[in-house]
């Protein structure tokens, strides 16, 4: 079974099972169908469909992007072991049932170190490389989902490259308040030419 593991910091990871069909939206909003509340995550951030045999992604125009292995991407066909980055949320798409890559795909180091999955119980450790030391996937008895929190304001700290959403209630406001002296204005102006 494909599923998604969602690892958002230390002791901060939850295994999402995914449809053998349809598509899934992941997002901060509560009507996605994975909802993600972190500050990094867009309301509707990415979706992710079943195509065939192999899965499809697709960012939703989200405000920080959606990147694959590091590479930013608007759609893209993903792979098992694939980590998809929405923001500064790190996303691994697994299971047996997922294709493999066509072809060697090289995960930045400063990405995969983000994403340590947990050993799997029982298992002897695979011969590891030099470049890669992430254990294994945990084998799940059922499904496994465990409440991922935001970060406190205080700890989260957004790199620059994250922008701000933009608030027009500012601009608004300048609008308003010069609709409302010049409108003084021209009151006065007229009593004074009513008076004169």
């Amino acid at each position: 079974m494909a599923y998604l593991q969602i690892k958002a910091g230390e002791g901060d990871s939850r295994r999402v099972d995914l449809p053998d069909s349809g598509e899934i939206v992941l997002g901060r909003l509560a009507s996605s169908n994975v909802q993600l509340d972190y500050p990094s995550v867009s309301g509707r951030h990415c979706s992710l469909s079943k195509d065939g045999a192999r899965y499809r992604l697709k960012d939703l125009d989200s405000t920080n992007g959606t990147c694959v292995n590091g590479e930013s991407v608007t759609e893209s066909i993903v792979h098992r072991g694939d980590v998809i980055s929405l923001g500064d949320l790190q996303v691994v798409l697994m299971g047996e049932d997922v294709p493999e890559p066509p072809r060697s795909v090289v995960i930045p180091e400063h990405i995969a170190a983000k994403v340590a999955v947990p050993p799997v119980a029982g298992l002897a450790p695979a011969a590891t490389s030099a470049r890669s030391s992430a254990p294994a996937p945990k084998a799940a008895t059922g499904p496994q989902f465990q409440p991922l929190t935001p970060a406190s304001a205080s700890s989260a700290k957004l790199p620059k490259a994250f922008k701000k959403k933009r608030s027009h209630n500012r601009i608004w406001a300048v609008v308003i308040l010069f609709a409302c002296a010049l409108a003084v204005f021209l009151a006065v102006m007229l009593f004074q030419q009513m008076a004169g």
